[in-house]
């Protein structure tokens, strides 16, 4: 063993559940902890889910605070090196503006600083560095989002939208959707870009998108063609073409990349 392999640990990406009255609003909160050799970073790509983020940075803490992540069109490659911890707010999709008071479609592929809409973040910030634990910690965060939450009438369409897109894995029209939420298409669209940042059929593609990667991670040498069919892909080459859109890799680059080096959310479990 090298002396740069002795000072390295496994990131561990844990998943914590946040106070019962955020949980239908905040997914959970997220912690990222380790250390990675400067020769060999820990590779970690974050695919689209619809959700939106704010992370902090408890190691290397930046001015201000933490950083809002806007929802995602395609993924982003992080290369971990030194030192690692994090610790995150990863909201549902269509309620991170009931905290934010800014409307999704603003912040859709953005990062920015979280004082750019919480003017308090960096004491916020600093409490959260001054926490003896990541219990303690997160207490801290259920007490502030229940500060910022401002309940909206407006917030309900898009919630339940995203709730019956995520059921039905993404396959389902935007037709349907209206239908089932009692609503016309211009009122759906409003709804979604303002509280999801992304419009009905991007949001459709995205969580029929994790189904796939769900299937493939769990049968990595599976048929593409039978995963493209359970999706509901068109086939595999559709199938394919959508997976590099927002993955930015292929199906077969996504497994084997995974195979080799792992993604920190896979060992997630979530705490209650």
């Amino acid at each position: 063993m090298t002396r740069a392999d002795s000072t390295t640990e496994p990131l561990r990406y844990r998943e914590h559940a946040p106070n019962g009255a955020l949980a239908s609003l905040v997914r959970c909160y997220w912690t990222v902890r380790g250390r990675a050799a400067a020769l060999d970073p820990a590779i970690n790509r974050v695919l689209p889910d619809g959700c939106m983020d704010v992370i902090f940075d408890l190691h290397e803490p930046a001015d201000g605070g933490g950083m809002i992540i806007g929802t995602m069109l395609t993924a982003s490659v992080f290369h971990h090196t030194g030192e690692i911890d994090m610790l995150g707010v990863r909201f549902v999709p269509g309620a991170a503006p009931l905290f934010l008071r800014t409307a999704a479609g603003e912040l859709t592929g953005a990062t920015l600083p979280a004082s750019a809409v919480w003017p308090d973040t960096s004491d916020l910030a600093g409490r959260l560095l001054e926490g003896t634990d990541t219990r303690q910690r997160l207490v801290l965060l259920d007490r502030y989002l229940l500060d910022q939450l401002k309940p909206a009438a407006e917030s309900d369409a898009a919630l339940r939208g995203m709730a019956l897109i995520e059921r039905a894995r993404g396959q389902l029209r935007v037709e349907m959707l209206c239908r089932s939420l009692g609503i016309n298409e211009r009122t759906l669209q409003r709804s979604f870009a303002n509280q999801v940042g992304l419009t009905p059929k991007q949001a459709i593609r995205v969580m029929r998108f994790r189904h796939a990667v769900t299937l493939l991670q769990g049968s990595p040498r599976g048929s593409l063609a039978s995963i493209a069919l359970s999706c509901g892909y068109a086939d595999q080459s559709h199938f394919t073409r959508e997976f590099r859109d927002l993955a930015d890799v292929s199906p077969l680059e996504f497994a084997r990349e995974r195979g080799l080096v792992g993604f920190v959310q896979d060992a997630a479990y979530t705490e209650t």
